[in-house]
């Protein structure tokens, strides 16, 4: 017995060990970057804020202006359900004085590892006052947030505002800039969604075909309804698929919205057979009210 519960003691001694040794590595490669900069005198002017996507970088850039450098950590053509941060990028990640987060899954895993070794990050959630929808389609959820809240002009306003209140008080001195900027962001904002709006209800039509349920924040936004062929992140069964071909037909759908980042022979296949044209939209690029204006068209031509 006594053997028996050394052992395990020192079982459980190995496995703590096992987890300390990343952050320990991690910890270890920071200080050295810091301390290398220190020497070198780099330097950085401005706030130095760290976002997710590139559409956030767009809403800290409109309301920071020249008094921020804003960093990205999913860059264009990476994925954000498949990215994993480089031991790079966390470096820098945590040399920023703030951090926006937007709730898309891999965050709080690394977050919790660049908080151990730099405490005084200020981390803001700028889904802070959103109302979530489930990911999923058709009323169909997953039980999982949907993280796609800035395809919802109405949502992104609640973003910007959080933006706001989080550079205001990481600088209370650009304040005032801050405030002014945001006025003038919202003012885009509402003037892009009410030519969407416009656009969504000239087609006359209510459902759009996707492959991955990103859109669901959009649809609900102007009073459509996605219809997806991916099933909780998953490729549909032939059976699934089948019913799918056979709906595609009987509903009239002319076209099936894939994201850029997506890459799949199956999408492709699914198109071809049945007879879709394939539209390919990036939501996560940098250029966000122009690009939102493009997507809405893209998807004002494929309603029913």
């Amino acid at each position: 017995m006594g053997i028996a519960h050394r052992r395990g003691r020192r079982g459980t001694g190995f496995v703590l060990f096992g987890l300390l040794v990343p952050v320990l590595i991690f910890s270890l490669w920071v200080g050295m970057v810091v301390a290398a900069e220190k020497t070198s005198g780099q330097t950085e002017s401005g706030v130095r804020v760290f976002v997710t996507i590139p559409p956030q970088r767009y809403f800290v850039e409109r309301i920071g202006g020249d008094r921020v450098v804003c960093s990205v950590l999913v860059e264009p053509g990476q994925s954000p359900e498949t990215f994993e941060p480089s031991p790079q990028r966390l470096v820098e990640l945590s040399r920023a004085e703030v951090f926006f987060r937007i709730g898309i899954g891999f965050e709080a895993s690394w977050l919790e590892r660049v908080r151990a070794v730099h405490p005084g990050l200020r981390i803001v959630d700028t889904r802070e006052g959103v109302r979530l929808l489930e990911m999923g389609h058709e009323g169909h959820g997953t039980g999982q947030a949907d993280p796609h809240i800035w395809l919802d002009p109405a949502r992104v306003r609640v973003q910007a505002q959080n933006i706001e209140r989080g550079l205001a008080a990481a600088d209370p001195a650009g304040a005032a800039l801050y405030s002014a900027n945001l006025s003038r962001f919202l003012d885009d904002l509402a003037e892009v969604d009410a030519q969407i709006r416009a656009k969504i209800q000239a087609a006359g039509g209510r459902k759009f075909l996707v492959w991955h349920p990103a859109w669901g924040y959009f649809a609900e936004a102007y009073g459509l309804e996605q219809v997806a062929v991916e099933e909780e992140g998953k490729e549909p069964n032939a059976k699934s698929l089948a019913s799918l071909l056979d709906r595609t037909r009987r509903e009239g759908f002319r076209m099936i919205f894939v994201s850029e980042e997506t890459r799949s022979r199956a999408v492709e296949s699914f198109a071809k057979a049945a007879g879709l044209s394939l539209v390919r939209l990036d939501p996560l690029s940098m250029n966000y009210l122009d690009n939102l204006r493009f997507m809405a068209d893209r998807i004002a031509e494929g309603l029913r």
